[in-house]
């Protein structure tokens, strides 16, 4: 199956939902060039790119991703927002932070990497913690 997104907004039906293909739809190509795939295992589905100038497939519309959240279920919404993610970094990353090369997919998973200095670039990982510090009655607030 394939999810569909047209710079930062997906593809939906119409009627609310993802609108998920199994063949990729006349027009879709591959970010960056190469595949990008994401789902939570027992669900795997490809992020396509659909261009500016064509329309989208009958019965979809393009949302931004926020709205688009709001309809969504919580699987859904998970996929979408990864993908997102994904192809916002292979976007941002066409080039390499070192010597400026042009960067292509990596054998190697989900990196990119730069064919003239071989510096490879990996999606960022930003955890965050949230804590309560306390001693018994009074609380920290920082």
């Amino acid at each position: 199956m394939h999810l569909l997104f047209q710079r930062s907004r997906i593809l939906l039906r119409e009627s609310g939902g993802l609108y998920l293909p199994a063949r990729a739809p006349v027009g879709a190509t591959e970010p960056h060039g190469g595949p990008l795939t994401v789902g939570d295992g027992s669900t795997t589905l490809t992020v396509l790119s659909w261009p500016d100038d064509l329309p989208p497939p009958s019965g979809t519309v393009f949302h931004g991703l926020r709205t688009a959240l709001g309809i969504l279920g919580s699987r859904e919404a998970r996929w979408a927002g990864r993908a997102r993610q994904v192809l916002d970094w292979r976007q941002d990353h066409r080039h390499c932070g070192r010597c400026g090369g042009v960067t292509e997919l990596s054998d190697r998973g989900a990196a990119l990497r730069c064919p003239a200095c071989g510096l490879a670039q990996f999606p960022r990982v930003a955890p965050a913690v949230i804590v309560l510090v306390h001693d018994g009655e009074r609380l920290l607030l920082g």
